[in-house]
């Protein structure tokens, strides 16, 4: 071998300080080729649960000359307004007209309001019958229409709901309606109280459906660990 030549074969040991040894793996690598892998991965991000939307509650207080409406969501800690009014065909009208018309009015409502509920008024005997067999005529119209827009229908005595607005089954219209505005923070308009009667059906049932959540939270706030 000539003085100050290289070998030209493969570097031998005394060499090997300038070339990097192979790279050996961790234990843990060897153990598991994943592992690199797994330490890499981010944890997934939290995607929060989608709020509900409260639901709307429309109140009919059925007549085949006048039918009024009312309608609230269903929201903690009280109900919130969303509208109210009258259904009144003329009156020079015969009846199968009348009820033609409270069905078009309503139908037209029921797709812009899109209420999950309809409350209606329930038949009770204490009216005379003719009185009986007109609010039957109408009522099946209100449920019908509420069927076919596939919302829930609820019936409930007035008695009822003037229980669960008023305090008392016996309270007047003037009673009833002052509760009502009351507890929506409206201005009592006056005049006849068919949509007033009609708001008194919604916030029923509205406050029926609010209570167990309102409980819940309720239980949740004295609860240690719950919602705060």
């Amino acid at each position: 071998m000539l003085a100050g030549k290289h070998p030209t074969g493969p570097l031998d040991a005394n060499r090997a300080g300038r070339v990097s040894p192979p790279r050996q793996l961790s234990s843990t690598q060897q153990s598991d080729p994943t592992a690199a892998v797994v330490r890499l991965a981010t944890p997934a991000p939290t995607v929060p649960a989608p709020t509900v939307p409260a639901p709307t509650v429309l109140g009919i207080d059925p007549g085949t000359r006048v039918m009024g409406y009312g309608a609230v969501t269903a929201c903690l800690p009280v109900p919130v307004f969303v509208r109210a009014g009258v259904i009144q065909p003329r009156k020079t009208n015969d009846l199968p007209g009348r009820l033609a018309v409270i069905a078009i009015e309503l139908e037209a409502l029921l797709e812009e309001l899109h209420p999950s509920v309809v409350v209606v008024e329930r038949a009770f005997t204490g009216r005379n019958v003719q009185s009986a067999l007109r609010l039957g005529e109408a009522r099946g119209v209100a449920i019908a229409c509420a069927a076919r827009s596939g919302a829930m229908v609820v019936e409930i005595t007035p008695a009822a709901a003037k229980r669960a607005v008023a305090g008392s089954g016996s309270a007047d219209k003037d009673q009833v309606a002052a509760m009502v505005m009351r507890m929506l923070g409206l201005v009592d308009p006056g005049g006849p109280r068919d949509a007033t009667d009609a708001l008194a059906m919604a916030l029923a049932h509205a406050l029926q459906i609010a209570a167990p959540a309102a409980q819940a939270s309720a239980l949740g706030r004295r609860t240690p660990g719950g919602l705060r």
